[in-house]
């Protein structure tokens, strides 16, 4: 698989361990939802006394786990590709593909970043507060959505940066005499 980072530099150093954190908290928030599903059910079946919390605690795990664990997923490769065109096409035809498809991921996940913060301004303008099992303010739960997406726009930038540089080196070797 081609570099999937870019190279070196404090930032590039300081962004993976931003999303190496994220990801590590979103493992963590795995762990409690399962750790809170067996207290429920043991809660439920051996006390006959079911808790109110954990369901709530489960959907808004899920929600940061998936907004949080994504850009990382994305640099390590691990999303679902179709890679039925690529895998027919030539070295050269696939490295000439790949800046465009992180283009596109680029500009979607700018677009849904911009969109979901538009949306959490306008709930934390609005002061929405979500009635369920404890009262807090909706936004609290919303701010993960534009922060992962802008982690992931952020993210396809480096891939597209990465996949421009690899193009080039494959261009430079194809052109050199040999």
């Amino acid at each position: 698989m081609l570099a999937l980072r870019t190279a070196g530099g404090v930032s590039s150093r300081w962004f993976d361990r931003l999303l190496e954190g994220c990801a590590y908290l979103s493992g963590v928030l795995v762990g409690l939802m399962a750790a809170g599903i067996g207290y429920e059910v043991f809660m439920r079946r051996v006390l006959n006394n079911p808790t109110s919390w954990v369901t709530d605690f489960s959907e808004y795990a899920l929600l940061f786990i998936t907004f949080l664990s994504a850009p990382w997923l994305l640099r390590e490769g691990g999303h679902v590709s179709m890679t039925v065109v690529t895998e027919r096409l030539s070295q050269t035809k696939a490295l000439l593909l790949r800046p465009v498809v992180m283009l596109m991921g680029a500009v979607i996940s700018a677009v849904i970043f911009h969109r979901t913060g538009v949306a959490t301004w306008d709930l934390y303008q609005e002061g929405t507060i979500l009635f369920r099992t404890i009262k807090f303010p909706e936004f609290w739960i919303w701010w993960v959505m534009p922060f992962g997406m802008l982690l992931m726009t952020i993210q396809f930038l480096r891939m597209l940066s990465g996949s421009i540089r690899d193009l080039a080196a494959h261009l430079a070797h194809a052109k050199a005499p040999g």
